[in-house]
C-alpha cells in the first residue's frame, strides 16, 4: 500500500509556511524579550527595601549583542558603566548588573533573595505567554 499526496500550489504553501516560520521566530524573540524586561523589572522591585544610594538599584538592565555601553546613575548623580565583562552572544539577552557588592545582597542583604524571586517572575510570565502561543 502507498499513499501520494501532491501539492497543487507548491509555491504557495511553501511561502506560507516561510511566513509562518518569520512569524513564529518575530514572536518567540518578543516573549524573549519582554521576560528579559520582566526580569529586569522585578529585580529592582525587590531590591528597592535595601536601596541606600540607589545604585544597585539603577544598575540592572538587559544587555544583548551589539549594544555599546550601559550608563546609569545613583541617587547622588554619580555617573557608572554597566557594561557587563562579557557579551552575550548571537541571539541572546541579558539580564544583570555588574556592580561588585549585588551578590552579597542577594546572599544577605535587605534584598535578600532578589535575583531567584526575579528569575521565578520571568519564569511564569514567560510560561503565560508560551501557553497562549500553542
Amino acid at each position: 500500500m502507498s499513499v501520494t499526496v501532491e501539492i497543487v500550489n507548491y509555491k504557495e504553501v511553501n511561502l506560507w509556511l516561510n511566513d509562518q516560520s518569520k512569524q513564529f521566530e518575530k514572536t518567540g524573540w518578543q516573549i524573549i524579550a519582554d521576560t528579559a524586561l520582566t526580569v529586569m523589572d522585578s529585580m529592582k522591585r525587590y531590591i528597592l527595601p535595601s536601596v541606600i544610594t540607589g545604585r544597585l538599584r539603577a544598575s540592572v538592565h538587559t544587555e544583548k549583542r551589539g549594544v555599546g555601553s550601559a550608563p546609569y546613575q545613583d541617587n547622588k548623580g554619580n555617573v557608572f558603566d554597566g557594561k557587563f565583562e562579557s557579551n552575550p552572544q548571537e541571539g541572546e539577552l541579558w539580564v544583570g548588573t555588574n556592580v561588585v557588592y549585588a551578590k552579597k545582597v542577594d546572599v544577605g542583604g535587605r534584598a535578600k533573595g532578589y535575583f531567584d524571586k526575579a528569575v521565578r517572575d520571568g519564569q511564569f510570565y514567560m510560561e503565560a505567554k508560551l501557553n497562549r502561543v500553542k
